[in-house]
């Protein structure tokens, strides 16, 4: 079969121009195919990255928690809490005929006792007579703000909002920065509480482990963050 010459002077024929797109194509497909090894790839590294995070973690935690030094320190944080400033609570209400919201009572008293074990503080929920501690607001705020995602119309919307740092999306960075900040805090201030005190909350005992201070922020938050949403 003879083909129609498109060009006299470059001698292209419209059989060359097929064969050209035939290549361009296959390395096009080659490219496309390359690009979702890699994609493949990046996703299975961060899938496995986490995995052994979040093993770790688990591991730590459960070891930790099974122990019989955490279990005599976590029973004396609830005795102190309840006898020092749960009592007082009650027996207050009860002497001069006060109304207690007991949810938020327990729930207070809940945060109290595990910032004790998980960070060797007590934020001191509990005194009712004085504002709520701003670690405890930047809690509930990252909570309601997060569970607000789930009310939009479309998971874009908050995107959007994530993206130029407006509405709840700005206030929900604004909580986790200032929990993260906290915590950070308190671990540069109890790192020299390892050498002089030995590990007894669950903070000491991960900085001891070796463990990075970013890995460490996270596993406490996220004994806080179930520590806090348990009473809600």
């Amino acid at each position: 079969m003879k083909y129609k010459v498109l060009n006299s002077d470059l001698n292209i024929t419209l059989e060359d121009l097929r064969d050209e797109e035939r290549v361009r194509s296959a390395k096009m497909e080659e490219i496309d195919a390359e690009q979702e090894d890699i994609d493949e790839c990046e996703e299975l590294d961060a899938q496995i990255e986490a995995h052994k995070r979040m093993s770790l973690q688990r591991k730590l935690e459960s070891h930790d928690c099974s122990a019989k030094s955490l279990r005599e320190f976590i029973v004396k944080i609830l005795e102190d809490e309840v006898e020092n400033r749960l009592l007082p609570v009650l027996e207050n209400a009860a002497e001069n005929n006060i109304i207690l919201d007991m949810q938020e009572v327990l729930r207070r008293f809940a945060f109290d006792t595990i910032c004790e074990v998980s960070l060797g503080t007590n934020p001191s929920c509990l005194d009712l007579s004085s504002p709520v501690p701003p670690l405890v607001e930047a809690f509930d705020g990252a909570s309601k703000f997060s569970a607000m995602r789930g009310v939009e119309p479309v998971s874009d919307v908050w995107k959007c909002k994530r993206a130029l740092k407006l509405g709840s999306e700005k206030k929900l960075k604004e909580s986790v920065n200032f929990i993260h900040s906290s915590v950070n805090e308190i671990i540069q201030a109890n790192k020299r509480k390892l050498e002089k005190d030995g590990a007894n909350d669950l903070l000491l005992r991960f900085l001891g482990a070796g463990f990075d201070d970013e890995m460490v922020r996270d596993m406490v938050i996220s004994f806080l963050m179930a520590g806090r949403d348990t009473t809600l």
